[in-house]
């Protein structure tokens, strides 16, 4: 009864230690309502989960009055989110709370896909604890958690399941199955799918049952392609119809002009980007990380030659799928585009390189775990497993440990005060933040809670770039137009030039941080009246 019991508490532990790494990694980054998404892209998510809540709150959003702005970006965590602010009354903590639940359903996923491929428990708990963290892999991707949940993290979460579902095949009509699932996966995070699931596809391919033939198992693997693209065809047709609207005119002039200097080169360029990857993720990591790198870069070398383990040819052929879904797609649309003169389908294929990390990590303690069981080792197992852990974890700063890069203050009593304070105003009272384009996070961030927060449209926004720019909106032309007006006017601020910006973005209220010019707060000063004081911003209603 005792052995039992003693196994029972054994096999409970890592989901004990799981709980409490996603409750505690959630906890430090909540500060209570209105809480404030810390990063943009989580921002965008809760705006649009404001629209689709209070839809009379935004009739004068720029951007949130029509739906067509914003209804390309399908994912099933906007519903997710809706749905957990009934029990909070709060967006912004429903919001940060998703990192829970996301947190421990992706370290379960890795711990059960380290249990299939080499078994134990202390190794499968090493892979999952450092799935976690944050791991740069070019400027604006990544691979782990940030500070909070990214519709990303959604599908990082669901990832160890599909290549779990893969590896679980035995007859060859399961791809059928698998694939279908993947395409199920596309509305979780419609860019992460694709090449996940060439990659999965090209797993399950070379895997072909011994009792079947390969004509009958390759027919398999077509019908499951099929049922993949049947499942992404609403999605495409509806991005491919909005973002190649946006490739022609004045608006492709602009879209070229914003989105390129937004986004980076990396996104045009498959070759900047694996460049860019080889660079973040390897050279530029301290020696001791290298190492780390090299050791897993060898790792399937080793477990073929040493250990003999042919199932490490599944994971290259994943590999190679994810390889041809993320890089070879995107070279062959950008050199298709350079052929035409044109702009390319899409740019975010390419961000799907940092599934290499998850993969480079897995054949990484793979070979630990085997190298582990030889006598010489064994002993040693728990020290060497905890030292990559905690190496991992002090290398890849996150809100249990170090400071994520991506990560914001707590949310001051005055942020809170002044959110508080616009949610009180007149409905469809447009506020311009200033100014409108900031080195500080702090700025951008709370300029983005005025919608979620306080559910008051902003005048203009410079994030409304991506909105506009992928829904293949004409307003982009108008955007334009006001960005440069606002950089010319923080190049030379007058009253004469930002009251004509206020007047064109029908602005009720200028909200000025303390980091805009001496000569930017002079102007605004002149234009509004009635200036209110929260900590380090002044809001000033336009005469």
């Amino acid at each position: 009864m005792k052995t039992n019991v003693s196994r029972y508490l054994v096999s409970l532990f890592p989901f004990v230690v799981f709980l409490a790494i996603a409750a505690i990694w959630t906890s430090l980054t909540l500060s209570g309502a209105p809480q404030i998404v810390p990063t943009a892209d989580g921002g965008n998510v809760a705006s649009i989960v404001a629209a689709q809540l209070y839809p009379d709150r935004f009739v004068d959003d720029p951007v949130f009055s029509n739906p067509q702005n914003f209804h390309f970006y399908q994912t099933l965590m906007i519903p997710a989110v809706a749905v957990l602010t009934r029990v909070t009354g709060d967006i912004g903590t429903a919001f940060m709370l998703m990192g829970l639940p996301l947190l421990f359903v992706q370290m379960v996923g890795f711990y059960l896909l380290g249990r299939t491929l080499f078994g134990g428990r202390l190794w499968p708990l090493v892979l999952a604890v450092t799935s976690v963290p944050p791991v740069y892999v070019f400027a604006g991707e990544l691979w782990g958690m940030l500070s909070s949940p990214l519709t990303r993290s959604a599908f990082a979460a669901i990832f160890p399941f599909l290549m779990l579902a893969a590896l679980h095949i035995r007859k060859s009509w399961h791809i059928a199955g698998v694939m279908l699932l993947c395409g199920v996966s596309i509305y979780i995070h419609p860019v992460s799918a694709p090449s996940v699931a060439l990659g999965i596809l090209a797993m399950m391919t070379v895997a072909k049952p011994v009792e079947v033939g390969w004509p009958e198992h390759l027919a398999w693997a077509v019908v499951g392609g099929l049922l993949f693209v049947a499942c992404a065809i609403p999605f495409a047709l509806g991005f491919v119809g909005t973002f190649a609207q946006s490739q022609s005119g004045e608006v492709a002039r602009v879209l070229t002009e914003t989105l390129r200097a937004n986004v980076g080169g990396q996104y045009y360029s498959a070759v900047l980007a694996v460049e860019q990857f080889v660079v973040t993720v390897f050279l530029s990591a301290p020696v001791w990380i290298l190492l780390v790198w090299v050791a897993a870069l060898s790792a399937p070398f080793v477990l073929l030659a040493r250990f003999h383990e042919k199932r490490v040819l599944l994971l290259l052929a994943f590999g190679v799928g994810l390889a041809i879904g993320s890089v070879g797609v995107s070279l062959l649309d950008q050199g298709v585009a350079l052929l035409r003169g044109s702009h390319p389908i899409q740019i975010d294929l390419i961000r799907n390189i940092r599934f290499f990390v998850p993969l480079l990590l897995i054949l990484l303690v793979w070979m630990l775990a085997r190298w582990s069981e030889l006598p010489s080792i064994r002993r040693a197992s728990l020290l060497l497993g905890s030292l990559l852990a905690c190496v991992w974890w002090l290398a890849y700063p996150n809100p249990i440990v170090g400071q994520n890069a991506l990560s914001r203050p707590v949310v001051s009593v005055a942020e809170k005060q002044l959110l508080q304070h616009l949610a009180v105003l007149p409905a469809g009272s447009r506020v311009l933040p200033l100014p409108h384009l900031s080195s500080s996070e702090d700025v951008s961030l709370l300029a983005l809670a005025v919608r979620y927060e306080a559910l008051q449209p902003t005048a203009f926004l410079y994030k409304d770039m991506n909105f506009l720019s992928y829904s293949g909106s004409d307003s982009i032309a108008q955007w334009y137009g006001i960005a440069e007006a606002l950089r010319a006017l923080e190049d030379a601020p007058t009253a004469g030039a930002l009251s004509d910006i206020a007047r064109e973005t029908s602005a009720a209220y200028l909200l000025v941080h303390s980091s805009a010019s001496e000569a930017m707060k002079a102007a605004a000063e002149r234009v509004g009246k009635a200036a209110s004081t929260f900590g380090e911003w002044t809001l000033l209603a336009v005469d």
